[in-house]
């Protein structure tokens, strides 16, 4: 009977971990979000705060960009499917106080889509506010309002 309650001990031991190792890992899509750096609102060409499987792959402000045209994707410079503007498909608002708002049109006009500090969408083309606000309705530029 000891050799049984070992066995038990060390399962329980086993299955105590493996919840554990469960509870502390952070859902994915959040964890890639805190690669958008603080004081900052983050922007990625695709889905989950990535480009191209990389999570440091986005186009950052920290007060704003009048044009997107001409920026490209962290670590895909002058990499010709790599321009942000109008291609955005995830955001995120690292700032450290405000509210950030993306616009359809440079010159932050346009139909716009604010996150308040500490939040995002990791996929407009699911987006319910505007519907279907994602790289078909461009993002073109951003700003802290």
């Amino acid at each position: 009977m000891r050799k049984n309650d070992r066995m038990l001990g060390v399962l329980a031991t086993g299955f105590l971990l493996a919840g554990l190792g469960s509870v502390t890992q952070a859902p994915e899509s959040h964890a890639a979000s805190s690669h958008c750096p603080t004081a900052y609102a983050c922007i990625w060409k695709d889905k989950d705060y990535s480009t191209s499987g990389s999570g440091n792959g986005w186009v950052a402000f920290q007060y704003s960009i009048v044009n997107y045209s001409g920026w490209y994707y962290n670590g895909f410079a002058h990499t010709g499917s790599y321009s942000a503007d109008n291609s955005a498909t995830s955001i995120f608002n690292q700032g450290v106080t405000s509210t950030a708002c993306w616009y359809k049109l440079a010159n932050y006009s346009g139909t716009q889509t604010c996150m308040t500090r500490g939040s995002g969408r990791n996929n407009l083309a699911t987006s319910v506010s505007p519907i279907g606000f994602n790289d078909v309705i461009v993002i073109s530029s951003g700003r802290f309002v």
